[in-house]
């Protein structure tokens, strides 16, 4: 681009020689960024079908969730505090019971 651009400057081409490859060069980077993202999710959708995009995989550093552990922590738990809606709700659900019987 640089040697069209002196060319032009001598004379020996035109500003549209010059445009054009100006819009080439811009191509010709879109297109490498267009592949290298496809590269990206490819490589994505490959650890994804193979199980390994998960948070302990990627190493993130964060508390992921342990349903067993959630399960031992609260199997044991009272179920006296129960809200107006969730009063409500058994209610509804008694009745609906009721009604299939």
């Amino acid at each position: 681009l640089r040697g069209a651009r002196e060319e032009a400057t001598l004379g020996a081409r035109t500003t549209l020689e010059v445009l054009s490859f100006e819009q080439d060069l811009l191509d010709a980077q879109a297109a490498r960024i267009s592949a290298q993202s496809q590269q990206y999710l490819a490589v994505y959708s490959l650890i994804s079908a193979m199980g390994l995009l998960t948070a302990d995989d990627l190493r993130l550093g964060i508390a992921t969730y342990d349903p067993e552990a959630y399960y031992n922590a609260v199997k044991n738990a009272p179920v006296y505090d129960i809200s107006p809606q969730g009063a409500r709700l058994d209610a509804i659900i008694k009745t609906l019971g009721r009604q299939l019987d």
